[in-house]
């Protein structure tokens, strides 16, 4: 997030994440200490009334920072409270499109996916396990002025890569449930839709 494109006196209703408040209400409060421990810092001649311009200054300034990291807080405060309901919507919302994808997914064989991710060189599953959208699948590097344009072949599930079919099967087994894999969508097309898994069928386990 960048911070300097946020106006901090103004309360921000789209945040998802408490860090940003947080950052701006630790900052406030430690101007707030500085403000109020001024003179001990700037010496005891800080003030309106020693009769200089600079200790006059020194005196409005300090003021001034005081009551803006005030106001700061308190749209901080506000932020913090925005956080949690935007997050509990958009928890709502996650849930909803998981229970779309879900009623949208097909049973697919274990097997099945394996052996059309052994078939491409490239490709990608959606589905749902354990009531979250999980993708995995294979991706290959790519040099168009190679005899093989198609290169260094790795597998993975979720964020974790691997480098042999083997390995790449018993992760999928580790999601799987009954031999099976929830899955909605391939390549970015429906499953219902993809000719190479329109006949699979449902593993029997």
């Amino acid at each position: 997030m960048n911070i300097f494109k946020h106006n901090i006196f103004r309360v921000d209703t789209t945040l998802e994440s408490y860090t940003y408040p947080i950052v701006k209400i630790v900052i406030c409060v430690l101007l707030i200490i500085f403000v109020v421990n001024g003179k001990n810092i700037f010496g005891p001649d800080l003030s309106l009334t020693d009769g200089t311009l600079i200790g006059g200054i020194f005196h409005l300034l300090f003021i001034f920072v005081g009551i803006a990291s005030l106001v700061c807080i308190v749209v901080s405060i506000c932020e913090l409270l925005y956080v949690s309901d935007n997050r509990e919507r958009s928890k709502g919302k996650s849930q909803s499109a998981v229970a779309k994808n879900l009623k949208n997914s097909k049973d697919v064989p274990v097997g099945s996916v394996v052996a059309l991710t052994e078939e491409c060189d490239v490709i990608e599953f959606e589905a749902i396990a354990a009531g979250r959208t999980v993708r995995f699948g294979a991706s290959s590097d790519y040099d168009r002025g190679r005899k093989v344009q198609f290169f260094d072949k790795e597998y993975y599930v979720k964020e974790k890569t691997y480098k042999t079919v083997e390995e790449y099967e018993k992760a999928l087994r580790d999601i799987a449930f009954d031999g099976n894999l929830k899955i909605y969508r391939v390549d970015g097309v429906p499953v219902n839709s993809y000719p190479k898994l329109k006949n699979a069928g449902v593993d029997q386990v």
